[in-house]
């Protein structure tokens, strides 16, 4: 069986120690860099979702502002808010739930997104704290 330090020896051999100091920085590149995944077409991009979850957020904080009785009636106000979000954001509901499940499998974009939404909702509450 051959180990991984014989096959290195056997490169060292046949590439010489200068070809084989730079076949191991390639691979070192090769292997740190990131593949940016690109984002499918049908899901919404950072920009765009990042103002659909503003929105989301806002409706949110209303929701829980109502102090409502009814379960039922909590529910008919949300579907009612989030129909709006997705108007005027030109989006579906399914479009909505695909993205937020692309973004919700891909931690690391969902994080920038959510660090772009406590920007905005910081800038617009910025205003208001100086009244």
């Amino acid at each position: 069986m051959i180990s991984k330090k014989n096959i290195l020896v056997l490169i060292k051999k046949y590439l010489g120690y200068h070809s084989f100091f730079l076949f191991v920085f390639f691979l070192l590149i090769i292997s740190c860099s990131k593949k940016e995944e690109k984002i499918p077409e049908n899901i919404l991009k950072h920009e765009n979702m990042v103002k659909v979850m503003v929105d989301v957020q806002l409706a949110e904080a209303l929701i829980q502002n109502q102090s409502l009785n009814s379960n039922d009636s909590t529910k008919k106000i949300a579907a009612s808010y989030y129909k709006k979000i997705f108007e005027k954001n030109a989006i579906s509901e399914q479009q909505f739930r695909e993205s937020f499940l692309y973004y919700s499998h891909h931690l690391e974009l969902l994080n920038k997104v959510y660090e772009d939404v406590i920007n905005e909702l910081s800038k617009m509450q910025a205003p208001q704290s100086n009244k």
